[in-house]
């Protein structure tokens, strides 16, 4: 029998660890060993394979989900949850030899949240070192005649 009505909640665009333990219908911990798992998130529980958000398997060879002792875990990656911030429906399989169980249902919660991604490569190093926080909306008629514009103008200084 699943656990139904199991939140979810994620800030978009960050990463996360679900931590699922699994019992038996004795109610004592379950034996994952020989046994295979699968974790999707859709728009609802009626939605075609096709309008699957996000599929976790054990077995993709990405190693973002794994089984555990008595248990799951799934490893949730910036990408997964850059989604539309909304309530989505997730659900976890158990497959062991011919047996297949629904251990978990419930919403998955997506919040909006600010892009604080870098709007530069990651692998090259900035330009130059700033201190403070500073405005960077800079027109574009600002920028001619300099390749880095204006000197940027601090918003508020941090104290140092």
């Amino acid at each position: 029998m699943p656990i139904t009505g199991q939140t979810i909640e994620v800030w978009r665009g960050d990463t996360k660890l679900i931590a699922v333990s699994i019992t038996g219908p004795d109610g004592l911990p379950f034996d994952m060993t020989g046994c295979t798992a699968q974790w999707w998130v859709a728009y609802s529980f009626k939605s075609p394979d096709s309008e699957v958000i996000i599929r976790k398997s054990t077995e993709d060879g990405t190693g973002t989900m794994t089984i555990t002792t008595n248990g799951v875990e799934i490893a949730l990656t910036a990408d997964d949850t850059d989604i539309a911030a909304s309530n989505y429906y997730h659900e976890l399989k158990i497959f062991g030899g011919t047996d297949v169980s629904t251990a978990m249902t419930g919403q998955f919660i997506v919040h909006d949240a600010l892009d604080m991604t870098p709007p530069y490569d990651t692998g090259s190093p900035p330009l130059r070192l700033v201190r403070g926080i500073y405005d960077l909306q800079v027109k574009p008629a600002e920028r001619q005649g300099s390749l880095l514009g204006p000197p940027l103008r601090p918003v508020r200084t941090i104290g140092y």
